[in-house]
């Protein structure tokens, strides 16, 4: 694939670059030959490992090939793998003029565990990460995540900051009572949001509505 002829080399430098940390190449075509040719055709000096199964891959949630990042103990961007590179520049600004927004969202994602951010263009850039390298720094995989059906209907319905929390809340299977004690308005003007949200998604129902967010909203910061 095209990310992997440009992102290897890119590999295969870092690791010659960085004796101390330990680089293995995961490979799932199934095809070992194949695997040896490509690593031979791009430079690829460190040690491949055959994952015929899947089973590698699919423990880390990886579906296609990762862009890598190494992080410094001060948030810093070490080293980044072209993908990784334009991923993050897509999401969140080029390097430069991004780089304080760039090691807060990486910082949030070691502290996590993961974390992840709207693409512009519909779906999300991950991160996740995996752990700690040479003289401490940490290492995550990037990857880039489709939009759902479900997700780019509420995009489209372009719900307020409001409607999205009364319809969180909703989801979560609270009455108009609780969602306006909760948020601190009367009942009346929880169902005209409500009106507005089922006409901007198309449904007449709280369990149409509630059935379309139920899996795609985040969670709902707790509230006093």
């Amino acid at each position: 694939c095209g990310p992997c002829v440009e992102e290897m080399p890119a590999l295969a430098e870092f690791a010659r670059e960085h004796p101390d940390i330990a680089v293995l190449g995961i490979a799932a075509s199934g095809d070992p030959a194949a695997d040896r040719d490509f690593a031979e055709s791009t430079g690829v000096g460190f040690d491949l490992a055959s994952d015929r199964s899947g089973d590698i891959l699919g423990h880390y949630g990886i579906s296609g090939l990762p862009g890598t990042v190494l992080v410094d103990r001060q948030g810093r961007v070490a080293w980044r793998s072209p993908q990784a590179a334009r991923w993050l520049a897509e999401a969140l600004g080029p390097v430069g003029s991004a780089d304080a927004v760039w090691r807060d969202w990486l910082s949030e994602a070691v502290a996590q565990g993961s974390s992840a951010r709207p693409m512009p263009g519909g779906g999300e850039l991950q991160a996740q990460y995996l752990g700690r390298a040479g003289l401490g720094e940490a290492m995550l995989a990037l990857r880039t995540v489709a939009e759902t059906s479900t997700q780019q209907r509420l995009r489209d319905a372009a719900l307020t900051p409001r409607e999205t929390e009364v319809l969180a809340w909703l989801a979560k299977g609270k009455t108009n009572r609780d969602i306006a004690d909760i948020l601190g308005m009367s009942p009346r003007t929880v169902n005209k949001h409500l009106e507005h949200i089922f006409e901007k998604l198309g449904v007449e129902t709280r369990a149409a509505a509630a059935a379309i967010v139920s899996s795609s909203l985040p969670p709902t910061p707790p509230h006093a």
